[in-house]
């Protein structure tokens, strides 16, 4: 289990930024995994410490990845810029045990996303991840979990050198708000099951 203080921005991209951002990671020599990943967003309206993506005071997530899944919870509203992050890391076969034990929390539908991601990682963990084919939209998200002064400067350099525009917190609330318009709701136990299979 982690504890992280994640200081995040985020905007739209398309492809040509996208592919900007590769060429400039590249040249840079950063990390880069790429990978589809599915992030169910758990329905917890029903409960008073979390509540709704809106108003709320956090997330439930699961995300699932080529290295296995893990169940997030990020504590903070999501339209702000600084929220505390929690992660157990599971493997592949956890998938119904993990469906079954947020059942019984009386956590029982998710909101399934699927997309293509690419993460690139500075030397000095600044994460700049890119995500494509996302009912929110293609967008990027800018991360570091350090003030910093070098990291808090490669963290701004990005957005410089990159020119990419940031949501405001209204913008974002509309991407999230046309991602909430397209996603029905899932029995979050029989999906995981399914992916047993």
């Amino acid at each position: 289990m982690s504890n992280i203080i994640e200081k995040e921005v985020r905007g739209s991209l398309d492809k040509e930024i996208a592919k900007k951002i590769s060429i400039y990671a590249k040249k840079a020599g950063w990390k880069e995994h790429t990978y589809r990943q599915v992030s169910i967003y758990c329905d917890t309206d029903h409960i008073p410490t979390i509540g709704s993506v809106a108003g709320g005071k956090g997330r439930l997530i699961i995300d699932i990845r080529d290295s296995g899944i893990k169940i997030k919870i990020k504590l903070g509203n999501a339209l702000d810029f600084e929220r505390k992050e929690y992660t157990i890391n599971c493997s592949a076969e956890s998938y119904e045990a993990i469906g079954v034990l947020l059942k019984v929390l009386d956590v029982k539908n998710g909101f399934v996303r699927t997309f293509d991601r690419t993460d690139y990682v500075t030397s000095d963990g600044v994460q700049l991840t890119v995500k494509l084919n996302c009912f929110m939209g293609d967008h990027y998200e800018l991360e570091r979990n350090s003030d910093d002064s070098s990291t808090v400067q490669t963290f701004n350099d990005i957005l410089n050198d990159l020119s990419l525009v940031v949501w405001t917190k209204e913008e974002l609330a509309q991407a999230i708000q046309n991602d909430h318009d397209k996603v029905v709701a899932q029995d979050i136990c029989e999906f995981l099951k399914g992916l047993n299979k």
